[in-house]
């Protein structure tokens, strides 16, 4: 009954904590392995942002080297592009190793293409630059500007997208963690109430019976105080206190059991005395009358046949009156034997036929010819 009420007690608690705990190691996880992607993305997207911001600064470099050239017409403008060709290639690389989306390496690989076709052309017109004037305006403008700088700022303007997409993406993710985190601590609060409440609605259910013995026991050991806003602690006090007037009442019964017990043996008793009393105070009137009855005789006082005859079934009246008391004080253990009922009964009619003859009885035998063995016990039978 105890470790019942334990578990009825424990289980809903024990449930709620492994909820709980279980809530808060999925949150944990989540928040720990959406970091952890987040920061993976915005790192590759970073360095691929870096790198094509590098490279639109560097091709707007070469760009420029080439627009000096076509004002100034000096040759050092032009020698510039191949050491910016250095940096390009660098950040082209780099931005080609980073494009992980579909369209940004679609993207860059435009602007490989028309790298490529830039810098072959600018390698061709590089030593009669003067004569090519218009040519390398072409080659700046068109193929530069259009098929290298546009993809590029481009694949640019999509890296900024995507993380700016992906920052959304996660601020979501945390607002729905950090709402779950809020529903179940809610839930964990509700569901603590409704278990404080499930308790405190038992020990009102267990108060009513408390109530009804306690209102049992005033009677009979004294008041028991009971209070509505007792818990767990005065609860297990009261019952405490009950179980000590019950064993007090259970040990006054117990008295009060023995006390009428032995009133009762006192009773059985005084009946038996009163009996055996009376049964031997019969006998013994006539047996006074007959002895005083001798004494006053003259000349001789004494007893006759006939005084003796009484003395005799009175003195057996006696006997037969102790020997029922006797029975009746102890049983005889019975001990049954199998043996022959004829030599019992030709031993009890010798006894009697002395008796039997002077009161001028006749005992007459007829015994079956076959043995009459019977199972019984031999004094009783000899008594009967």
């Amino acid at each position: 009954m105890k470790m019942r009420f334990f578990a009825r007690m424990t289980w809903p608690i024990l449930t709620l904590s492994v909820l709980t705990l279980g809530g808060g190691i999925l949150a944990a996880w989540l928040v720990y392995h959406s970091q952890r992607d987040a920061f993976n993305v915005l790192a590759r997207n970073a360095a691929s942002m870096w790198a094509a911001e590098e490279l639109v600064i560097a091709l707007r470099d070469v760009r420029h080297e080439l627009h000096l050239f076509l004002i100034t017409k000096h040759r050092n403008h032009l020698d510039a592009v191949p050491r910016l060709r250095q940096r390009t290639d660098y950040c082209l690389e780099e931005a080609e190793r980073t494009a992980v989306t579909e369209k940004g390496q679609q993207l860059i690989s435009r602007v490989r293409k028309g790298y490529d076709r830039f810098f072959t052309d600018f390698q061709t017109l590089r030593d009669s630059a003067l004569d090519q004037e218009e040519r390398i305006r072409q080659l700046a403008d068109k193929v530069l500007t259009s098929e290298i700088l546009e993809p590029a700022q481009e694949y640019l303007d999509s890296n900024e997208d995507a993380i700016a997409a992906r920052n959304e993406e996660y601020k979501l993710v945390t607002y729905r963690i950090v709402l779950g985190l809020v529903l179940l601590g809610i839930c964990g609060a509700a569901s603590g109430f409704g278990i404080s409440w499930a308790i405190s609605r038992s020990i009102v259910r267990l108060s009513v019976p408390i109530r009804d013995a306690a209102g049992k026991l005033n009677e009979i050991v004294g008041p028991i105080t009971l209070s509505a806003r007792w818990g767990l602690d005065e609860l297990e006090g009261v019952l405490r206190t009950i179980a000590e007037r019950i064993g007090a009442v259970v040990e006054r019964l117990q008295q009060s059991e023995r006390e009428a017990r032995r009133a009762e043996h006192l009773a059985a008793v005084g009946q038996m005395a009163a009996g055996i009393a009376h049964e031997l105070r019969n006998p013994l009137m006539p047996i006074k009358i007959l002895v005083q009855s001798a004494a006053d005789r003259r000349p001789a006082p004494g007893l006759d046949g006939r005084d003796l005859a009484v003395l005799e079934q009175e003195i057996s009246r006696l006997e037969r009156s102790i020997q029922t008391f006797l029975d009746f004080a102890r049983p005889p253990r019975i001990e049954k034997r199998t043996f022959e009922a004829r030599e019992v009964l030709e031993q009890i009619i010798q006894l009697l036929q002395a008796r039997a003859e002077r009161q001028g009885v006749r005992i007459e035998r007829r015994f079956p010819d076959e043995p009459l063995v019977i199972q019984a016990d031999v004094g009783q039978f000899r008594q009967v």
